[in-house]
């Protein structure tokens, strides 16, 4: 073959070799890059996996169905949905995507509440990343998927949205003097790490700035937490091919070792953080002047991987928008809001105020103090009549008067400005700060701090001390005991004792309590032995209450009683009722003619009536129904309700639907209750609710919840809960134990107190194989039934790995967070247990209860060193005993 035949021939190759290509690319289906979410392998993180799949009309179907498949073999992440599910559809409508899956996804899950929020949550941040999709419902073979078997969470009561504080936040462009740096905080209420974007100065973008920003202490967003406790440091970075090699400052692990719990989640943030940056896979842990060893689940004599199929951020391909939307509280002082031209900044769980800000100087006016800043010396001066204070910044250590102190907090310097924590500022005003309306307002109380009974040289007073010039009121109580009540409102209780005894043949005891709350009032009752007279002196808004006590016990006569400045307790009388359009809704105005109180009911669904109650109230006018042509009310009925053993007023308002519905008071000039009807619509069930308030300090309202307490041991009869397979040991054996346990202790310590359990025996509340929604709404039923004090619901728990461990208690409404915080002090302490601390979620038990119930998460029977904990009967009653503490301890602070 000669020349021109061989080329002849490559050129023939060439061109078919170039034309199968081009077919081959033409037949090849587009595909395009999607984030898919998998748990690590410790159980404890969801990370972002970018993945190409097939270009198709249904993009989110086609996510799920690769989630479905999970994780690629080697990456070191698990499978969070069980296998053998199938999707069965997945349609997409005005912001929300229905995903229905087959009945594999409720056989394959077996219980605890870390496993199932894993599941849940990949499945929502997955399809939530898809521009068209900001909610995302479940489905089970079409129908609504109420409660997972064995599962705790509702599925069926609203959409899911994506948590604000765990939406990925892109790089901004570069600026001149600064470069994006993608950083992973733990995101609060959660044991997941949230990636966030932040620009760094250029100087201090390097390895070792980044390292230091993450472990400092600088204010981040709302809703993420601070990485590393006070003593953990880095000093040096080098980086050596694709390592970093990190030093931490001597003691800096020991301080780790001494977290609560995973003390092994700062150096995986570090981990995350530090991989991030280009040409680095892996880090080395060292920690000067020895060898850092153990930490946790982590082995840091050797070198710490990324995750192979965690992508880093260039993966993270569609903006969600901004997150860490919640705003920061407002500030009140004794119930007054104060304006504050610059913003509060948020440090971790600190709230910090601008030191020279306007809005701070009248607050400290209020309690006669005064804040100064010397910019020379970064120091801050704090003055109170007796008082004088110099605090340094990022320091706790300070003087009073000249002697050392130490300060709850450290100020901050931020951009030149000086910051002093909230915290602080209360310790130096000896005041109280109380979150009210749901968390809006941080309102700073004065204390009452002082009551003492004084006599001598024949006179008699009685003297209250507050730590702010205040304003009261009196009124005397004539039927024996003869008593004389000073309300004080805008303060806070500061002291122990309730209760003071006196007993001089005069007095025989003075009592003291918080009388209301939102705002504060403190109310002081002085119990006469016999008959006798009190004077005040005619002046207000003094830090010293002093009342003149007047009799003489020896003789047993009393002079007349002096007038006081006070309001004598009568029936208020209701003087109009009135309802509107207005600019939001339907509103209803009631009027009295001094200060009232009220209680407000929502009936359950489907019935669609609120009523609210105002007692000690007489009408005066008869009673009226007044039909309305509103879209959301079809009518409102007034009525004198009941007139014996005392009167109440009730209003009724007949809705067209289970419309939202809000209650403000006014007091300016006339009392009034605001009742708005707004047009939103809130979920009948979430709905069924109650609340109560009033225009001003009251003499009497209504009583207190009944004194039950319901004890709810998870699962029970068909439901197991979670299984140990090796023993073969069942969560709802486990859980009826302990609440055994529970009730004897509490029969023992609360007296007059009643324990009530929704299941006594190995069954389930309702009947075998019953609905999971309906078993859950029988255990709710109990606390409804009985009008329970508190509802709190025993679990163990579980995940998709061994590794998880410790107790955690878990709470929704506002009014759930200080029955958690007292029982997860007291299980998170002394146990042996890791304490995973409070967790928001959504369970129905505790969502359903209207009033305060908690879920109790009492360890992991998925990890070893609990399992074996829990199958000791002493450790049990160790816990069974932590449990108690925190009711009895949360029982005794309401009395308060």
């Amino acid at each position: 073959m000669n020349n021109i035949s061989r080329l002849r021939l490559r050129a023939f190759l060439v061109l078919m070799i170039t034309v199968g290509l081009l077919l081959a690319h033409c037949a090849r289906k587009p595909s395009t890059s999607v984030t898919l979410y998998f748990s690590d392998s410790n159980g404890r993180l969801l990370l972002p996996v970018s993945r190409q799949i097939p270009q198709a009309q249904n993009l989110p179907a086609n996510a799920i169905t690769e989630l479905l498949r999970g994780p690629k073999s080697g990456g070191g992440l698990l499978r969070l949905l069980p296998p053998e599910t199938r999707l069965l559809d997945l349609k997409v409508e005005k912001g929300l995507a229905v995903v229905s899956f087959s009945k594999e996804l409720e056989r394959g899950f077996e219980g605890g509440s870390t496993a199932e929020s894993l599941m849940i949550r990949s499945v929502v941040w997955t399809l939530t990343e898809f521009p068209e999709i900001s909610r995302v419902a479940f489905q089970v073979e079409g129908k609504p998927l109420t409660v997972l078997r064995q599962g705790h969470e509702d599925l069926d009561e609203e959409p899911y949205d994506r948590e604000p504080h765990i939406n990925i936040i892109y790089p901004e462009r570069t600026t001149k003097n600064t470069s994006p740096v993608v950083f992973y905080f733990p995101a609060r209420g959660t044991r997941f790490l949230a990636p966030l974007s932040l620009q760094l100065d250029k100087r201090t973008a390097n390895l070792r700035g980044i390292a230091q920003f993450l472990f400092g202490d600088s204010p981040l967003p709302q809703l993420l937490d601070r990485v590393a406790p006070p003593g953990v440091s880095v000093t040096r970075v080098e980086q050596s091919g694709g390592e970093a090699i990190v030093s931490l400052a001597a003691g800096s692990v020991e301080a780790l070792r001494r977290m609560p719990s995973d003390q092994d989640l700062p150096i995986r943030a570090l981990l995350m953080t530090l991989t991030e940056q280009p040409g680095i896979g892996r880090i080395v842990v060292k920690e000067e002047g020895g060898s850092p060893g153990k930490l946790g689940d982590l082995d840091l004599s050797t070198p710490l991987m990324r995750p192979s199929l965690v992508n880093k951020e260039s993966a993270f391909t569609t903006d969600q928008g901004a997150a860490f939307a919640s705003p920061l509280p407002r500030i009140a002082v004794a119930g007054q809001e104060v304006s504050l031209a610059r913003d509060l900044v948020e440090s971790g769980d600190t709230i910090h105020i601008p030191a020279q800000d306007p809005g701070t100087q009248r607050i400290l006016s209020t309690f006669d103090a005064s804040l100064s800043w010397d910019e020379s010396s970064l120091r801050l001066y704090f003055s109170l009549p007796r008082k004088r204070y110099v605090l340094g910044i990022d320091s706790r250590q300070g003087t009073m008067n000249g002697s050392p102190v130490e300060i709850p907090v450290a100020p901050l310097l931020l951009n030149g400005h000086p910051y002093i924590p909230l915290e602080t500022l209360a310790f130096l005003l000896d005041a109280r700060v109380r979150k009210e309306r749901g968390g809006q307002i941080l309102n700073i109380y004065p204390t009452i701090r002082r009551i003492q009974y004084v006599s001598e040289e024949g006179k008699r007073k009685v003297v209250i001390g507050a730590s702010a010039p205040v304003s009261y009121t009196t009124f005397m109580l004539k039927d024996p005991p003869y008593r004389v009540v000073v309300d004080v409102p805008g303060t806070s209780l500061g002291i122990a004792e309730k209760r003071i005894p006196v007993q001089d043949g005069f007095i025989d005891e003075i009592h003291v309590d918080q009388f209301k709350r939102e705002p504060d009032v403190t109310r002081i009752v002085v119990v006469f032995a016999q008959e006798g007279g009190v004077e005040f002196p005619p002046r207000l808004n003094t830090k010293e209450i002093v009342m003149e006590l007047k009799g003489d016990p020896a003789s047993g006569a009393a002079p007349d009683p002096v007038e006081t400045p006070a309001e004598t307790p009568s029936y208020r009388h209701i003087t109009a009722v009135n309802v509107e359009e207005a600019k939001d809704g339907v509103q209803v105005t009631i009027e009295g003619d001094g200060a009232i109180s009220y209680e407000w009911h929502r009936l359950k669904a489907p019935d669609c009536r609120i009523f609210i109650d105002i007692p000690n109230a007489l009408l005066d006018f008869p009673k009226k129904a007044v039909p309305q042509e509103s879209s959301l009310l079809s009518e409102m009925r007034v009525a004198q309700f009941q007139k014996d053993p005392y009167p109440v007023v009730r209003i009724v308002l007949d809705l067209r639907d289970s419309f939202d519905f809000t209650v403000k008071t006014s007091s300016n000039g006339v009392h009034k209750i605001l009742a708005t009807i707004l047009p939103g619509r809130v979920d009948p069930l979430i709905a069924v609710g109650q609340g109560k308030g009033s225009t001003g300090p009251m003499n009497a309202g209504f009583s207190d919840r009944n004194k039950v307490i319901v004890l709810d041991p998870g699962h029970g009869g068909s439901d197991t809960g979670c299984i140990c397979r090796q023993t073969g040991t069942l969560e709802k054996d486990l859980t009826l134990d302990i609440a055994f346990r529970v009730r004897k202790l509490l029969q023992t310590r609360l007296k007059g107190w009643k324990v009530v359990m929704t299941r006594e025996t190995d069954r389930d509340v309702t009947y075998a194989g019953s609905p999971a929604k309906e078993e859950l709404q029988a255990r709710v039923d109990v606390g409804l039934e009985t009008s329970a004090y508190a509802f709190i619901s025993l679990h163990i728990n579980a995940s998709t790995s061994a590794a998880p461990n410790g107790v955690s208690t878990h709470w929704y409404k506002e009014n759930d967070v200080a029955l958690a915080q007292a029982i997860q002090r007291n299980v998170g302490s002394d146990l042996g247990l890791a304490d995973k601390g409070l967790m928001r979620n959504r369970f129905y038990v505790v969502r359903h209860s209207p009033m305060p119930a908690v879920l109790v998460e009492m360890g992991f029977l998925t990890n070893g060193r609990d399992k074996a904990r829990l199958l000791s009967s002493d450790f049990r009653q160790r816990l069974a005993q932590a449990v108690s503490d925190g009711i009895v301890e949360y029982v005794k602070e309401g009395a308060e």
